[in-house]
């Protein structure tokens, strides 16, 4: 097949979308089909990649002439394509245009969503209203369940289907750095962490802005020191950046938490691996998370997880099962302190992490794609017979 993978983020920016987007590609390249990326993202050139040339949005970086929608309806037209598969983050007038014009066109479509915002559902419903995609002929899928609800009303009766991101199972769980306590079972049920000479070692990943909520694991780890006797070493490592680095440094001062909690800056992908190795726990605060790939990867690396609920995560962490859910904050931290307390338990969701590929690995996500594209080709041709 031909395929395009349409979207307004692309490398060199980096963020969850483009990665997703990067892997998809290279996979479905290794698979025998052709794939073209169409994003206004500007950069270099590659093989592969057709980055519209037209006018951005200051500040925003999103097209919004209608230059910028002939160029794509161009480049749409033209291509040969056997499916378009539009990627929709929050703000995404090219993917959503290339919803518009496959359709017109009658190329075969996926629609996939990969955020959500408050309100969601309200703009979703003035846009397909407007778009008239509730009576498109295309596939309208999301990243998870939470996404779904929220966007369900642009698509054809309100249905939306999942579509997950994939996580390389096979790359984060061979960490040549799995601390010595993982491999050679250390702390035993039975030996509790809270006598260990070795800290309770806690990560988390993300970028450091609003919407994640970096600020809340400060005061999950305030709430810890608070509450754990003061022989339990407990620290948090946290990797990457963002715009609100400098706020959580001088939050960090502040509230006397420069012995727990270090801020690690952005991180390679290796050093990610080598960094979950050396950890016992993995921990995500954001209640606007609509996939949760960085916390894949972790238990992927056998770290039990540790998040808020009634996000993404839902999908593919079961509680008590690959992590723990809390609904409040303070709910995170005694998720925390159970792992740090019950040894059966943290032991028991470190193997089944271990041991288990996770429903999200690339191998079963990418199969799903190809069978959403056979069903796309097939319900174009349907309607044309």
């Amino acid at each position: 097949m031909k395929i395009a993978l349409v979207c307004d983020w692309y490398a060199p920016r980096l963020g969850g979308i483009e990665v997703q987007l990067e892997a998809l590609a290279r996979r479905l390249t290794r698979a025998g089909h052709q794939i073209q990326i169409i994003t206004t993202t500007p950069g270099p050139s590659a093989p592969g990649v057709v980055r519209l040339s037209v006018p951005l949005l200051a500040g925003v970086g999103v097209m919004y002439t209608g230059r910028g929608f002939a160029a794509l309806d161009e480049a749409l037209a033209g291509g040969g394509f056997d499916v378009v598969h539009s990627h929709i983050s929050i703000v995404s007038p090219a993917a959503i245009g290339a919803g518009f014009l496959a359709n017109r066109l009658g190329i075969p479509l996926v629609v996939t969503f990969h955020s959500w915002i408050p309100g969601m559902r309200a703009l979703t419903r003035t846009i397909g209203g407007a778009l008239g995609s509730r009576h498109w002929i295309a596939l309208f899928t999301a990243v998870s369940a939470r996404v779904a609800r929220e966007v369900a009303p642009c698509a054809p009766g309100e249905h939306i289907e999942l579509l997950p991101n994939g996580v390389d199972s096979t790359k984060w769980g061979q960490s040549p750095l799995i601390s010595a306590a993982k491999t050679t079972g250390e702390f035993q049920e039975g030996q509790s962490r809270l006598i260990a000479s070795k800290p309770f070692e806690i990560v988390s990943v993300m970028r450091l802005n609003a919407k994640k909520r970096p600020g809340a694991l400060l005061s999950v780890m305030a709430e810890l020191k608070r509450t754990l006797p003061a022989r339990m070493n407990v620290r948090l490592r946290v990797a990457g950046d963002g715009p609100e680095r400098a706020r959580l440094e001088r939050a960090i001062a502040k509230r006397g938490l420069d012995d727990c909690v270090e801020l690690l800056g952005r991180r390679s992908h290796d050093e990610i691996r080598a960094l979950y190795g050396e950890c016992d726990a993995f921990v995500l605060p954001t209640v606007r998370e609509s996939f949760g790939i960085a916390a894949a990867e972790a238990r992927c690396a056998g770290l039990p997880i540790v998040a808020r609920g009634g996000s993404g995560v839902d999908d593919w962490i079961e509680h008590e099962r690959d992590g723990l859910l809390a609904s409040t904050d303070a709910g995170l931290a005694d998720a925390l302190v159970r792992l740090l307390t019950d040894d059966a338990l943290r032991t028991r969701i470190a193997r089944h992490n271990r041991a288990t590929t996770p429903s999200v690995d690339w191998a079963p996500v990418l199969e799903r794609h190809l069978e959403l594209y056979a069903r796309a080709i097939a319900l174009r041709r349907s309607v044309s017979a």
